[in-house]
């Protein structure tokens, strides 16, 4: 989002670069490119946002969140990013079932 943001078209190599990455490294529950066996999880902790963006970027990859909660609101579990704010993770989660 950010190349094509920046102006760079979808035919730059670097876009296509990103793109396979992404679909090489995606995790459905996760951001990948994070070390998972750090003392922090961040793949974990920005779950709802790298949710919300690879759903704009390859909406046909696969994206799993956290249960809705009994309210209807979703939260993340681990709040390195205030994801444990469900006025921030439901509207990343209701943008990611819309797309």
């Amino acid at each position: 989002m950010a190349l094509r943001a920046a102006g760079i078209p979808d035919e730059d190599p670097c876009i296509a670069k990103a793109i396979a990455w992404l679909k090489d490294h995606h995790q459905a529950d996760r951001a990948p490119g994070f070390d998972e066996q750090a003392a922090q999880p961040w793949g974990l902790g920005l779950r709802f946002y790298y949710a919300h963006v690879i759903s704009r970027v390859l909406p046909g990859l696969p994206v799993e969140l956290p249960p809705q909660g009994e309210d209807g609101s979703f939260r993340n579990p681990v709040n390195f990013v205030k994801e444990d704010d469900p006025l921030i993770a439901t509207a990343f989660a209701l943008y990611v079932m819309a797309r």
